[in-house]
């Protein structure tokens, strides 16, 4: 199959895309058939067929790769499955986030339209 990421064009077997990327080789036959290899498993691929490699600059200081993941400055390793939820995710951190603003928005409009009830005080005096 022929894999497609910026500027780097190159080919690559399905059982070897597959096991770069840590899917099923249906998986890879399914992205080659509908020519859709999604964006993260394409750069993936790129460092591992395509010669791609870590950019220079300082923000990827301390980056390295090592038996096919990703090992950032403190040791974590990301391996192919972590970059496939990646997006999915985030989209899920954004949904929450988003719920999370809105039931505070509907808390204050609570707040500002619900009467408080008057505070009565007990008289123990009238008590017998």
């Amino acid at each position: 199959m022929i894999v497609d990421f910026g500027n780097i064009t190159f080919s690559v077997s399905i059982e070897d895309l597959a096991d770069a990327c840590g899917v099923s080789r249906s998986t890879a036959w399914r992205w080659d058939k509908n020519r859709n290899v999604p964006a993260n498993m394409a750069e993936l691929a790129a460092f591992k067929f395509g010669g791609l490699s870590i950019p220079a600059n300082n923000d990827w200081q301390g980056y390295r790769f090592k038996n096919d993941y990703l090992i950032t400055p403190n040791n974590f390793k990301i391996g192919p499955s972590e970059l496939m939820h990646y997006d999915f995710t985030l989209a899920r951190i954004r949904t929450l986030t988003n719920e999370i603003k809105r039931q505070a928005e509907y808390i204050e409009y609570l707040e500002r339209v619900t009467p408080r009830a008057p505070v009565v005080m007990f008289d123990s005096s009238k008590c017998r």
